[in-house]
């Protein structure tokens, strides 16, 4: 079912609309008619506030004044008095709905959605605004109401959590016994580095070849395979 809120607007070419899951918004230009929506769980904040209506309040002064002065100017020039009594009555009209739109001012509901934003305008006609109001937050409190339950209806159950195994105390630790004998010394490291002792006789080198007898050792030429004799110089 919809529901007739009111107008918004400059020119109230905006109507508002309430539905069971939406406000629908129908804004009418020249030629066309833009529809939007702001769902009902997406409205963050509705707000009644008062102010005074520059548009209006601007042109019923200016009104009063243009009028004012006709009436002025036709009664220097001394015309007919039928015309200034007109023309001051049109100005005082204007006037006076001037001074009552000071006094009212002008009531505002604004609906606040995530991504857009809408006012519904109330000019004299006060009687529905709190109605009006109340109506818009009951609908939201419904939809969030229900929107609340679906998700705990549609929530999981909860998984099981086995219960904690006892573990049994550990035993403690035998205590440490105190060392009171003194540990041996230790040779030095560098030792075998620096001793000034003779130097050890490795084993003869299995793999070195021959040598003559009549030779020294230190003779290069003393070296030959063990197949050849020697030669005569």
């Amino acid at each position: 079912m919809k529901t007739f809120l009111g107008k918004g607007g400059v020119r109230g070419n905006i109507s508002v609309f309430l539905t069971a899951d939406c406000l629908e918004i129908e804004e009418q230009f020249s030629v066309d008619i833009v529809r939007r929506r702001i769902y009902l769980d997406d409205i963050v904040m509705v707000a009644h506030s008062r102010r005074f209506g520059w548009f209006y309040l601007v042109a019923a002064c200016m009104g009063a004044m243009l009028f004012g002065l006709a009436a002025l100017a036709t009664l220097i020039a001394k015309g007919e008095l039928a015309i200034v009594v007109v023309l001051g009555v049109v100005a005082m009209l204007f006037a006076g709905v001037g001074a009552l739109r000071l006094i009212s001012r002008q009531d505002v509901i604004t609906i606040f959605g995530r991504r857009k934003t809408v006012e519904i305008v109330f000019g004299f006609d006060k009687k529905q605004i709190q109605a009006r109001f109340d109506s818009i937050v009951n609908a939201i409190r419904e939809k969030i109401a229900a929107v609340n339950a679906r998700i705990e209806r549609e929530k999981p159950p909860p998984v099981a959590v086995p219960e904690p195994v006892a573990v049994p105390d550990a035993e403690p630790m035998p205590e440490a016994t105190p060392i009171t004998d003194a540990a041996p010394p230790v040779g030095d490291p560098m030792e075998p580095f620096f001793s000034t002792g003779p130097a050890p006789q490795s084993p003869a080198d299995p793999w070195a070849p021959p040598r003559l007898a009549d030779s020294p050792a230190t003779d290069a030429d003393s070296w030959v395979k063990p197949d050849e004799p020697p030669q005569n110089k």
